[in-house]
C-alpha cells in the first residue's frame, strides 16, 4: 500500500477467474475485485499462498 492505494506492480488475474484480481506479497495473497462506478477496489480475500487451490475452488461459483 502506499498512502491508501494498493500498487499494481504486483497484481496479476486469480486463476481463470475474469473479475478477480491477485496482488501478491512475500507469503500473503489478497483477491480484489474491481470497484464499480468509479468506486475504489474492493478486497474479496486475504490469505496465505498454502491456501491458494482451497480459495480458487470456493470462489468458482460465486465469481467469474
Amino acid at each position: 500500500m502506499n498512502k491508501g492505494e494498493l500498487l499494481p506492480r504486483n497484481k496479476k488475474t486469480f486463476k481463470g477467474f475474469k473479475t478477480l484480481k491477485e496482488i501478491k506479497f512475500k507469503t500473503t495473497r489478497m483477491l480484489v475485485q474491481k470497484g464499480k462506478n468509479g468506486r475504489p477496489d474492493e478486497i474479496v480475500a486475504i490469505f496465505m499462498r498454502p491456501e491458494l487451490d482451497n480459495i480458487a475452488a470456493k470462489f468458482k461459483s460465486k465469481y467469474k
